[in-house]
C-alpha cells in the first residue's frame, strides 16, 4: 500500500496583490536614464500635481488611470485655483 504524503497542515492565506499607486511612478520615474533630468522633472512634477489636485498623498492614490481621469474631470478648475494657463 502506497504511502501517503504528510498533510500540510499550516493554511497560508494567498498573497495580497501589491496595489500599485503614484508613488510607484514616482519611483519608476528615477531609474529611467532614458529621460532627461528636465523631462523626468517634468513627469515628476505633473504625478505631483495631479495628487494635489486630488488631494491626497501619490502613495495613497491607486494607479487606476479611469479612475483618476474621472476624479480629475470632476474638479473645477477655477475651484482648484488654477487658471487656462496652467492647463496647457
Amino acid at each position: 500500500m502506497p504511502k501517503k504524503p504528510p498533510r500540510n497542515t499550516r493554511t497560508r492565506a494567498p498573497d495580497a496583490p501589491t496595489q500599485r499607486t503614484l508613488v510607484n511612478v514616482l519611483l519608476a520615474l528615477e531609474t529611467q536614464r532614458n529621460l532627461s533630468e528636465t523631462r523626468r522633472r517634468d513627469f515628476r512634477s505633473s504625478v505631483k500635481r495631479v495628487a494635489s489636485l486630488l488631494d491626497d498623498d501619490p502613495a495613497r492614490i491607486p494607479l487606476d488611470l479611469p479612475a483618476i481621469s474621472a476624479k480629475l474631470a470632476a474638479i473645477t478648475p477655477a475651484v482648484a485655483g488654477l487658471t487656462p494657463e496652467d492647463l496647457q
